[in-house]
């Protein structure tokens, strides 16, 4: 046999302890032949049948003490008993006046009446009472009032059994539950408790018993997971209770409806139920079988994870195919910040200043670096190298002017430079490579072609696709006007003539070799010694000057040529990014309208028994509950375009 006490909450509770009662005393005789099973009942009414035989808890607050506990709660002032302050809200209670025959179907008040100290001392009392008595019995003090000889269990089990549709049980099934871990730790036994609560019929239509089980089962839910702390003051301690634990070692949740039934059983049927489970819990054989699949659902079940990170701890019994709908509830929630997300990422925009200039700069059609000047970068350096044209230009006529003996050595360093470009061919050792600079060029060519795509299409995705107040319709337009100002530049590079700058800068540049020349032949001749040096320093860097702007001139005509072979490519290329932007509007619409649909799909009741439908507004409440700010809904809608 067991040592166990069972506890009964509300007016469920309570019958379902007066079955066990005349379950006993029907088969064995009394309660007196059985010591080893302790009954007790609380209630706000006093229909329970158990009253006059010590098995009963009345939990009342007359008028005089209810008005004074509202005052205190409406005027703010301190209760340190049961600080009424952080839990009771005198809105929710209506226009109660006392309690004394029943909650009215209002958790607050039924919570209220079992933590009010004179109740809740005489509960702690009785618990006391039970547990000790059980804690002291002896296999031959029980044999003897049994009858025969029997064994006792070395744990000790305590059952608490309330529904979570009315207003008692509903509201004081987690407190007793913690309220029994605080109470078993001064016992020598190991002790289980396990909670049996009962949900309201598939096709009841009470709204005020939805509500409380959908509360009772979002409290269950939330102290059965890890790291969760549950914090409440009771009236026997000074210091409020905290207890990181669950409240029961073991919860079956139980309905009264049966699958493929032809007809649905009544509330009676399944208190009944319960009251023969738990009366074969205590007394069969079964018993070892049952805790065997216990410890099972322990080892392998309780570590599961539901898709929210919610544990599989909950076991049901006997009548019911029950569906406990948080995962429905979830489902619409985040099929509704899907659809809100679509929704939001899909508003018609016009992109910003800023972001068209960003775009502009990516791709070098206005900024500090154009793509003219990416073309010279050593980057595209085919050999690796890093070769820095315009460097080697800039000291290969540095070099010239600082070892200048004759006018021959320029016509030395302009050979160099055009053999570098492709023309002509290398004559000394100190000549650079043939068509060096243009293989720097051609590199470049080929990177930026690669690169320029890939980085448009991250720019358009960091400033537009992954901001949710800018989104796709802003992303396209942006990129219809890229193209445009695309266009624009390639019609313009098109009908540039660059030649008509080489030529110019060949002119100066042979103006001035001629103009050393003819001074180093004529009238330089005529200088003191003195003044030679400082005037053929000075023509020197004026040729210097030019030839340099004639080298750049000869880059720029091959890098034009490049330059619009590059735009060309990345015209054809945000064409296909324009193509997939729109491909990618087309998914949010589809996704929009499949959240919509979804969410729909999902608020409509289900059609297999056994699954419960709450009131309309749960969805509502659960949604406004995760995005309490508009902030806090922001930032989810970021994370979700991420």
């Amino acid at each position: 046999m067991r040592r166990a006490l069972i506890i009964g909450l509300g007016g469920c509770g309570c019958r379902v302890v007066r079955m066990v009662k005349e379950r006993v005393e029907w088969r064995y005789g009394g309660l007196d032949k059985a010591p080893f099973l302790q009954l007790m009942g609380v209630d706000t009414a006093l229909d329970a049948g158990l009253e006059g035989e010590g098995l009963f808890v009345h939990s009342i607050v007359n008028r005089e003490e209810y008005r004074r506990l509202i005052d205190d709660v409406r005027l703010r002032r301190d209760r340190p008993d049961l600080e009424p302050q952080t839990w009771l809200d005198v809105t929710v209670i209506g226009d109660k006046t006392e309690v004394s025959e029943g909650a009215g179907g209002i958790r607050m008040v039924g919570r209220m009446a079992f933590l009010f100290p004179a109740n809740f001392n005489r509960t702690v009392q009785l618990v006391r009472q039970k547990l000790d008595r059980l804690r002291t019995l002896t296999i031959s003090d029980a044999s003897q009032a049994f009858g025969q000889s029997i064994d006792l269990s070395d744990d000790l089990f305590i059952y608490v059994v309330a529904t979570l549709c009315a207003g008692t049980g509903s509201s004081a099934f987690l407190d007793m539950g913690y309220l029994l871990k605080r109470q078993a730790e001064y016992l020598n036994l190991p002790v289980k408790t396990i909670a049996l609560v009962t949900l309201p019929p598939l096709n009841t239509t009470d709204t005020i018993k939805l509500r409380n089980t959908y509360g009772s089962l979002c409290e269950l839910d939330y102290f059965s997971r890890d790291g969760v702390t549950y914090r409440a003051k009771f009236p026997d301690e000074p210091r409020w209770l905290e207890r990181s634990d669950r409240p029961y070692d073991f919860v079956y949740i139980v309905s009264p409806d049966r699958y493929g039934k032809p007809s649905l059983p009544d509330h009676h049927a399944l208190e009944a139920a319960i009251a023969e489970y738990l009366f074969t819990d205590v007394f069969l054989d079964e018993t070892k079988v049952r805790d065997g699949r216990r410890d099972d659902m322990v080892t392998h079940a309780f570590n599961l994870k539901m898709p929210d990170g919610a544990p599989f701890r909950f076991l049901t019994f006997g009548m019911s195919l029950l569906q406990f709908p948080v995962q429905q509830i979830q489902e619409a929630c985040a099929y509704r910040l899907v659809r809100e997300t679509s929704s939001e990422w899909l508003t018609e925009r016009e992109p910003s200043v800023v972001d068209l200039e960003a775009l502009y700069r990516e791709i070098g059609i206005s900024g500090e670096n154009p793509l003219r000047q990416r073309l010279l970068s050593p980057e595209g350096d085919p050999r690796g190298e890093n070769y820095d044209i315009v460097t080697v230009i800039r000291n290969r006529l540095e070099m010239a002017v600082r070892n200048y003996r004759e006018p021959m050595d320029l016509e030395t360093v302009q050979r160099q430079i055009l053999i570098v470009l492709g023309e002509g061919e290398a004559v000394s050792e100190s000549d650079i490579p043939k068509g060096r600079f243009k293989q720097v060029i051609e590199g470049n060519r080929e990177r930026l072609k690669r690169d320029l795509p890939n980085n448009l299409m991250a720019s358009l995705c960091d400033r537009f696709l992954m901001r949710l107040s800018v989104g796709i319709d802003a992303a396209l337009k942006a990129t219809q006007k890229l193209k445009e100002a695309v266009n624009e530049r390639l019609k313009s590079l098109k009908e540039a003539k660059p030649e008509d700058t080489v030529e110019l800068a060949e002119s100066q540049r042979n103006r001035w070799r001629d103009a050393l020349e003819n001074a180093e032949r004529d009238w330089l001749l005529k200088f003191p010694i003195p003044y030679r040096g400082l005037v053929r320093r000075r023509l020197l860097r004026r040729w210097q000057d030019a030839a340099y702007e004639w080298a750049i001139a000869k880059l720029d005509v091959y890098a034009l040529k490049e330059e619009i072979a590059i735009l060309d490519e990345l015209v054809r290329d945000i064409d296909l990014i324009e193509r997939r932007l729109r491909h990618l509007q087309d998914y949010g619409r589809a996704m929009q309208q499949a959240a919509q649909e979804s969410y729909e799909f999902t608020l409509r009741p289900p059609r297999l028994l056994g699954m419960l439908i709450f009131d309309e507004g749960a969805v509502q409440r659960e949604y406004e509950r995760i995005f309490t700010y508009r902030g806090a809904k922001a930032g989810n809608y970021e994370r979700l375009a991420q």
